[in-house]
């Protein structure tokens, strides 16, 4: 008959993370109407989302007598991984709670705690408890509410080292985007897109921005844009009304020669429709 868990005992974090992120092919961020686009569909009905909770250390672990445990902590690696070549850009969305609490049920009052953790931004977040090899269970009884919220942008920097900036060095923005988002929370949205954007000019690999072309038509009845990047084998146009963030068709081609072909000849399309190229 297995053992009866211990009740009693609480957890107490320092806060606890609320995180959820996605990563991005490397010809899906071109320019800031791109990331604009991406940043608002992050941010999108977040909240139906299936979003990971994590006790934040420092962790004050307490027995049904309000005693503490030996505690033996084994780190199991990062929390989010690493950006990558194939996928160098990451949107993060943390939520940190403060005053969290946690039930504490255990096996033992005396045996060691084994702790397992993992970590983020030089932070160790909570990942189980095992006591005499058994599972340990720790149930929130809720917390204090937001204690700060941001977007954090990570890419792959020059050197190939990893990048990180905040929206909240630029903007505050909302939990998340809904039909009824104020004008406000668009703006806001719209600046920390052009300063992530702006952030990845700087300090991206050198070549890892596709070269853009960019071409607009203007007539009486329409105003439109249209640019084109290559990257490899793969061909990206991105195009719609001009004010507007547009839309991307991503086409990959069998070798990156075949994609150049292919490039100049949709190019030479449009400037006999009429649209003429814009130099920065």
């Amino acid at each position: 008959m297995a053992k009866k868990m211990i009740e009693g005992g609480e957890l107490v974090p320092s806060c606890n993370l609320e995180v959820d992120w996605t990563a991005y092919d490397a010809n899906e961020i071109i320019n800031e109407q791109s990331l604009f686009k991406i940043l608002k569909d992050f941010l999108w009905n977040r909240s139906e989302r299936y979003g990971e909770t994590y006790p934040m250390f420092d962790l004050k672990i307490l027995n049904n007598e309000s005693e503490g445990f030996e505690e033996k902590y084994l780190d199991k690696g990062t929390l989010i991984p690493s950006p990558t070549k194939k996928q160098p850009f990451q949107l993060i969305h943390e939520h940190t709670l403060e005053d969290a609490f946690y039930t504490f049920e255990y096996i033992d009052n005396t045996a060691p705690l084994s702790i397992e953790y993992q970590t983020y931004d030089q932070q160790k977040f909570l990942i189980s408890i095992t006591q005499k090899g058994k599972n340990c269970q720790y149930d929130s009884q809720g917390d204090g509410g937001t204690q700060d919220q941001f977007v954090t942008f990570r890419f792959l920097n020059k050197s190939g080292k990893i990048q990180s900036v905040r929206s909240s060095a630029f903007a505050p923005l909302p939990l998340e985007l809904n039909e009824d988002s104020e004008d406000e929370h668009i703006k806001n949205l719209q600046k920390v897109a052009k300063n992530f954007f702006n952030e990845v000019k700087k300090n991206l690999q050198k070549d890892a921005i596709p070269k853009l072309r960019y071409f607009e038509f203007k007539d009486k009845e329409s105003s439109k844009f249209w640019e084109i990047s290559l990257s490899g084998k793969k061909v990206t146009v991105h195009y719609g009304k001009i004010g507007t963030a547009g839309q991307n068709i991503v086409k990959e081609l069998s070798t990156p020669a075949e994609a150049s072909t292919h490039s100049e000849k949709i190019i030479g399309e449009k400037i006999k429709k009429g649209y003429k190229e814009k130099k920065n």
